[in-house]
């Protein structure tokens, strides 16, 4: 056998067990999805084969647009090119050799290189991404690049590093050999996590020298609408399409919930007393029925503002954490966007390596009385971003180390996309929910106001104020809600309430997390109540009653109102066994 030919075999063999070392730690590193564990949030990881839902993906649609118009945010209209990730890949890829795609925080863009990843190294699995051959994979987080000098480091550079920290045994002139001499589809990640802007021009500059060097190659890059703006340069020059992820709708939130609590289930040990197989079938039963709760739960008239947070699949993945853990009632709407939150602000960066900021519970301590400001005082969404800054740095103040308000604001928009840069000069809340639940949260901070509960109570019924006063109700100790409905009752606002008062009020006794009668027991036993105060009282009980620990004092209560006569010829619509 002539030593050429031996050499050259031994070194093909090389070649593709360096490739399949290569690719066996892309498939460890890329195929699980989970969120950093916080105190609201247990980390679970799932295989992110079992839970993947096909995203819909636009490149007419534009995710930035719908903070554009007064009537925000909105859907995208029907006649948009609604496609799948496959798709799109299949006709930007036949034309052009880059794309750039584009979500909101949350929306699924690391997910979604991840499925393109995943699906390109299974068996024949680049035909579905419209290759008509094998194709060799690279995934690059962006905010790991290299830098040299005043540019970043060749790719073979930044793909070997990559490999050193995986333990491969991969020489830096064999990734340069592949990527000269192979078909290879390129994945970069995240060009919004480098944070520096001048660095994004560079990268930007960076890749676009890539797609032009690497003629074999085929290039996906992801940012965020806020990490890629033209008019301060930084976008890529190459011939490329965007397109843009669409938030999930009701079919894609119900597919998503299914796939994922059957994978974290199924991720659990099995019992020793049934067969594996029997206790396959009952985690999925298990499964389909938490999945059914939650969306039964999101459907309700009470929730709407979840349904908004359920279209962006990492609060989905939230809520579905939280509901495997604790069986997520209504009760515990303030857990969900403290947890969100926590993971927004804070522990998302840190899970990438990113130091946040400011710590989640500080970045609360500013926005908290800068949501309550825009409630209370502005009374609209949108705020100036000079008027919110001069607002934050009044709190940023108080901090050691803290950032400059304009440093902060633009974290918030880049990093946590918890802003949004509305028209020229304002900001607003991306989900407007999260701005009423801090205002709540504040609220409670600002009780030690003389006459704060008093203010409350007339805001009672107001629709502005529903949502920041069910999250206050929502937080409130015994005494708290206590002082509260003794103020409601001796208001003018309790003397003839309408029917959505008496809803609300139905709903602040559902979700207080703590509850004392004292202040009903004394209105109702008052001889000069009217008596359609005493129904909404009786209504309130009723509503207290039907929790355990307080249904003895409740029932002693309205027996004892019985007795009195003070009841007499009162008609009420009351359920309970002991109402009138």
């Amino acid at each position: 056998m002539p030593q050429g030919s031996a050499d050259a075999r031994e070194s093909i063999a090389d070649d593709n067990d360096a490739v399949e070392s290569y690719q066996t730690a892309l498939r460890e590193e890329l195929g699980k999805i989970s969120l950093l564990g916080t105190h609201a949030l247990e980390n679970i990881p799932v295989g992110l084969t079992e839970t993947f839902v096909s995203l819909h993906i636009s490149e007419t649609w534009r995710s930035d647009r719908r903070f554009n118009d007064a009537n925000l945010p909105h859907e995208a209209p029907k006649e948009e090119h609604i496609r799948t990730p496959e798709e799109v890949m299949r006709l930007v890829f036949a034309k052009k050799r880059l794309l750039l795609v584009i979500g909101d925080p949350g929306s699924g863009k690391t997910t979604l290189l991840k499925h393109y990843a995943l699906t390109c190294l299974k068996k024949e699995g680049y035909k579905k991404l419209g290759f008509t051959e094998a194709v060799l994979l690279f995934f690059l987080p962006l905010r790991e690049l290299i830098e040299q000098g005043s540019t970043f480091a060749p790719l073979s550079r930044q793909l070997f590093a990559w490999s050193e920290t995986h333990f491969l045994d991969i020489e830096e002139s064999r990734f340069a050999e592949w990527l000269k001499n192979r078909k290879t589809l390129i994945l970069f990640d995240g060009l919004d996590e480098i944070s520096d802007p001048e660095q994004r021009i560079r990268a930007c500059g960076w890749i676009d020298r890539i797609a032009s060097r690497f003629t074999h190659a085929r290039v996906v890059v992801t940012s965020r609408a806020t990490g890629y703006r033209k008019g301060e340069g930084i976008e890529l020059a190459s011939l490329h399409t965007r397109a843009d992820i669409m938030d999930f709708t009701a079919e894609q939130q119900a597919e998503f919930l299914e796939k994922w609590f059957s994978a974290a289930l199924l991720a659990e040990l099995p019992p020793a007393k049934i067969t594996v197989e029997r206790w396959k079938d009952l985690q999925k039963q298990k499964a389909l029925q938490k999945a059914k709760t939650i969306i039964e739960f999101l459907g309700r008239e009470g929730n709407k503002s979840l349904q908004t947070l359920a279209r962006v699949p990492m609060l989905l993945q939230i809520m579905a954490i939280l509901w495997k853990e604790r069986e997520f009632l209504p009760g515990t709407r303030v857990e969900l966007y403290d947890a969100a939150l926590n993971y927004i602000l804070d522990y998302r960066d840190r899970q990438k390596m990113i130091e946040p900021l400011l710590p989640a519970r500080d970045a609360l301590r500013v926005l908290a009385p800068v949501s309550l400001w825009m409630q209370e005082l502005l009374g609209k969404d949108e705020v100036e971003r000079e008027a919110m800054q001069q607002q934050m740095q009044v709190q940023l103040n108080t901090l050691d180390h803290a950032p400059s308000a304009s440093a902060f604001c633009k974290n918030l928009v880049d990093r946590a996309g918890l802003l949004v840069e509305y028209g020229d000069r304002e900001y607003v809340f991306r989900h407007k929910s999260f701005r009423e639940y801090m205002a709540g949260h504040q609220l409670n901070n600002d009780l030690k106001h003389e006459g704060r509960l008093t203010t409350l109570v007339e805001y009672f019924g107001n629709d502005w104020w529903e949502e920041p006063l069910r999250f206050f109700i929502g937080q409130v100790d015994a005494e708290t809600f206590d002082s509260f409905m003794q103020r409601l009752f001796d208001s003018t606002v309790s003397a003839e309430m309408t029917q959505k008062q008496q809803d609300l009020l139905d709903t602040f006794i559902r979700e207080a997390p703590q509850k004392k009668i004292d202040a009903l027991k004394s209105k109702l036993l008052d001889p000069s109540t009217t008596p359609n105060r005493k129904r909404y009282l009786l209504k309130s009980l009723e509503g207290i009653g039907q929790f355990d620990t307080h249904a003895a004092n409740v029932r002693n209560l309205l027996q004892q109102f019985r007795e009195s006569g003070l009841g007499n010829k009162l008609s009420v619509g009351c359920s309970f066994r002991l109402c009138f």
